[in-house]
């Protein structure tokens, strides 16, 4: 006589919640629609302070973020415990290693670049070929995430990138 099986049960699948991530979902503050070029570097300081000030309210786990130039030097920062001026020439030197290997290869020019760690991570992304925006961030942020929610700050900050150069007039 043939084995007898029991009918398979047949579950119903429910639909899963789509996660989205906490926070905020505006990003990021928009700049006046014509900066004032004349302005000093305190204006400049404050809409790039106010970029960052967003990006940190757009991205929880984002423990420090700071904008340098090219040459690694500090424009503006929000670093938390970590030291801004290191951090700045460290971000210039991961940016320039980054942008080589990015040319070695032909693959165009560098739009950026992330290290991962035990701990999190440290990414950098080009605003244009003179400055850096380098977001450090803590392990439980997804790179995918940051770079949804950084993209458009860097375009916001590329906007105004050619007054950076004020920050290092004697």
């Amino acid at each position: 006589m043939a084995e007898r099986r029991p009918a398979a049960r047949t579950r119903s699948k429910a639909a899963k919640p789509e996660v989205v991530p906490a926070g905020p979902q505006t990003v990021p503050v928009p700049l006046p629609v014509d900066p004032e070029p004349e302005s000093g570097t305190g204006a400049v300081e404050e809409l790039i302070h106010a970029q960052l000030q967003e990006l940190r309210a757009q991205v929880p786990g984002v423990l420090a973020c700071l904008v340098a130039s090219s040459d690694g030097l500090l424009i503006a920062e929000q670093s938390g415990e970590l030291e801004p001026t290191r951090m700045a020439a460290l971000t210039a030197t991961m940016t320039a290693l980054a942008a080589q290997a990015v040319q070695a290869t032909r693959r165009g020019d560098l739009l950026d670049a992330v290290v991962r760690g035990t701990m999190g991570n440290l990414a950098v992304f080009a605003i244009g070929p003179n400055a850096v925006l380098a977001v450090v961030s803590d392990s439980d942020v997804t790179v995918a995430w940051l770079h949804v929610k950084t993209r458009p700050v860097v375009e916001q900050l590329l906007l105004i990138s050619d007054r950076f150069d004020r920050f290092f007039t004697p």
